[in-house]
């Protein structure tokens, strides 16, 4: 009777304890609007506070038991601090920043937030120690001083941090027996540590203070290709060059793991595919572009979003609505003719709109934010003046010819040779170049990269290689938009056509005028000058083709599902991905029962591991409950308890009725004799 009251108060507390830390994260989770796999969270969290409470519980007798509830719990605390620290690693100062002035204002919300609950849920860890220790009083302490801690750091209420110090510093205090012995001496035995820490974080901050460029220190190993290879559709790597919502033109990485998350939602003209630049790039430095600031000088107006009855200087044919779908970002993309922007009066932090940067505001937006633009062909219709000093600014710019290997110039020579063939002029002078004649080399290169080349997002070059662009068009043959889009540009000047690099997305609309601009949209494509004006040149055969997966080979599983995102429904690809988020108090209103089948889980999870405790007792353990079952049988035959006449009396009295009685007495005595 006695053991299973026992047994009932231990499940009891670990039930309570479970329940009163879940409701801990979810509060916590609440009041920042989480948003991410709650799921797989509540889950592990949940079995690592299960298994801890069980290591810390149980007696050193159930050795087997203890060591399995320890590696469990090791296990799973472990993956959790290394995930956090991988998230650290990844994740941009900036959207810190941007997160954090979002939440000290009360509109904390999204994936950032649910990073913030998993660090939040490491502290509730600390408390498990506590509570299966039955250090009550440090638990209840380690409660408010991880709360005052978090809230006091995420919405900067400094009345709540000091307190947290003074609560951390309590609970390492009392974590002893109440002795002001024990408390002195564990006080004094803190200095040491406290100082150190103190010491290490003002030499940290004096070199961060000092640095250029002062950033969150982050670990020595970069594990973000890492997560860009397994998990492409991180939220925290959005913002990473050469990744996620970028191509990197400036960077010309060897491959590309393209996120299939959401950036913007996109509204226009039904069925038209549009070009939304965010980067020109003019001069090629042999292994990278550098990027073309020359569109500083031309400003884009902006206006208010909804005052349609503002004038423009153009006659406005066309209009294209971005909603921002992703957390926090900085940049929109602009399309080549637009001549305005709108942007709504919330949207108050500082920004820049011109044709080299698009429109790139100083701190990041937030989610549902909408900007418009408005497009002119009027743009190009210049005066013969204008059209003279662009025209001169063109060939000055975007004619500068590379100077490659012997089998780059046997190229150039072979593709002059077949424009002159096709316009039927009798020599090479690429100065002289008529307009008809331009258009039948630039189509000449199209046909060129359209025959024996392979899109991927992969190149396969070794890292050793020094030329990327000659080594694919001479060996690989295979690449993705940025190496198609390079070398159009450059094989173009070679015929002295003004030619130059953007990069940004490419998204086509549905019927109904709707689309998505996902991290498979990012896309590098070619601007040629011809005809007085700039013309978009799309040289990458997959996207020139009325069959893309003809380009593609078969086991290239990266590039097709890039491809099936972009050229298949697009409404339904945009909501088909991987996706984190999952607004957190809609999460707890429709899922309140799997949050209760969790916790019922748990309970008999916890129920069954008690009930094997009892079963995978130790010898000596057995042997003592043995021993008070038969000591309760013989009093009822009047035989004195082993308490008042002893084991060695006890014995002789029982051995008359049972021998293996007798030796559960002889058991018990080698038990109380070696002390165990």
């Amino acid at each position: 009777m006695r053991s299973a009251v026992k047994f009932l108060l231990y499940t009891f507390s670990a039930v309570l304890f479970l329940i009163i830390s879940l409701v801990q994260l979810l509060l916590f989770m609440y009041f920042l609007r989480s948003e991410g796999p709650h799921l797989l969270f509540l889950i592990w969290f949940l079995s690592a506070l299960l298994f801890t409470f069980l290591y810390y519980s149980l007696s050193k007798q159930n050795r087997l038991l203890k060591a399995a509830a320890g590696l469990c719990a090791a296990f799973i605390v472990f993956a959790g601090i290394i995930t956090v620290l991988i998230q650290v690693q990844v994740t941009k100062r900036s959207l810190a920043e941007a997160w954090l002035e979002l939440a000290r204002s009360g509109g904390a919300f999204g994936f950032f937030s649910f990073f913030a609950s998993e660090i939040y849920a490491l502290f509730i860890f600390v408390q498990a120690v506590f509570f299966s220790q039955k250090k009550y009083v440090s638990y209840a302490f380690s409660i408010s001083a991880a709360a005052g801690l978090c809230y006091g750091i995420i919405f900067h209420k400094v009345y709540l941090l000091v307190p947290a110090v003074l609560l951390c510093l309590t609970v390492y205090i009392f974590y002893t027996p109440l002795s002001l012995a024990k408390i002195r001496d564990r006080f004094f035995r803190m200095l040491f540590p406290l100082s150190s820490a103190v010491l290490l974080s003002c030499i940290t901050a004096l070199f961060v203070w000092m640095s250029p460029d002062p950033s969150i220190p982050s670990i020595p190993l970069d594990v973000t290709p890492l997560v860009q290879r397994i998990s492409p559709q991180f939220p925290l790597l959005t913002s990473i060059p050469g990744y996620g919502f970028s191509t990197s033109a400036q960077m010309m990485p060897r491959s590309t793991y393209l996120t299939t998350r959401s950036l913007f939602e996109v509204n226009g003209t039904p069925l038209s595919i549009h070009y939304l630049m965010t980067e020109r790039f003019v001069n090629w430095r042999g292994t990278s572009w550098s990027k073309d600031t020359s569109g500083k000088d031309v400003e884009i107006p902006v206006s208010i979003l909804g005052d349609d009855e503002r004038l423009t200087s153009y006659q406005v044919s066309d209009s294209v609505l971005l909603t921002l779908l992703e957390d926090f970002y900085t940049s929109f993309p602009v399309k080549a003719d637009t001549v305005e922007i709108r942007i709504p009066k919330t949207l108050s932090s500082p920004f820049t709109s011109d044709e080299a940067d698009a429109l790139l505001f100083e701190q990041s937006v937030k989610r549902g934010a909408q900007v418009l633009l408005l497009q002119s062909k009027e743009k190009f219709y210049y005066t013969e003046e204008e059209l003279h000093l662009i025209q001169s600014q063109a060939v000055n710019n975007y004619t500068a010819v590379y100077e490659g290997s012997g089998q780059w110039k046997t190229l150039v020579q072979n593709l002059l040779a077949q424009s002159v063939e096709r316009s039927g002029r009798g020599a090479v002078v690429t100065g002289e170049f008529t307009s008809v004649e331009k258009r039948a080399y630039l189509e000449i290169l199209l046909e060129y990269f359209s025959e024996g080349f392979t899109y991927s997002l992969s190149t396969d070059a070794p890292v050793s290689v020094q030329n990327p662009i000659e080594h694919f068009l001479f060996e690989s043959k295979k690449g993705f938009c940025i190496y198609y889009a390079s070398s159009f540009v450059l094989l173009a000047r070679e015929a002295g056509i003004p030619a130059r690099l953007v990069e940004g997305f490419r998204v086509q609309l549905d019927e109904t005028g709707k689309g998505r601009i996902t991290g498979s949209s990012a896309h590098a494509w070619s601007e040629i000058w011809i005809d007085g004006q700039w013309r978009i040149f799309e040289p990458t055969p997959a996207f020139m083709s009325s069959d893309p997966f003809a380009y593609v080979r078969e086991n290239d599983r990266n590039t097709r599902i890039q491809l099936e995102q972009l050229f298949h429904d697009q409404t339904e690809s945009g909501n088909s991905g991987y996706s984190l988020s999952i607004n957190a108090s809609r999460f707890f209103r429709s899922q309140y029962k799997l949050i209760l089948l969790i916790l019922l889980c748990v309970t008999l999870s916890a129920a069954l591991l008690l009930f094997l405790m009892r079963i995978l007792r130790s010898a000596d353990t057995k042997t003592k409950i043995r021993a008070r079952i038969l000591v309760k049988k013989y009093v009822k035959k009047n035989i004195e308890s082993p308490e008042k006449s002893g084991w060695l009396e006890w014995k002789k009295a029982v051995s008359a009725f049972s021998e293996e009685d007798a030796q559960t007495a002889d058991d018990m005595i080698t038990i109380i004799y070696s002390g165990r």
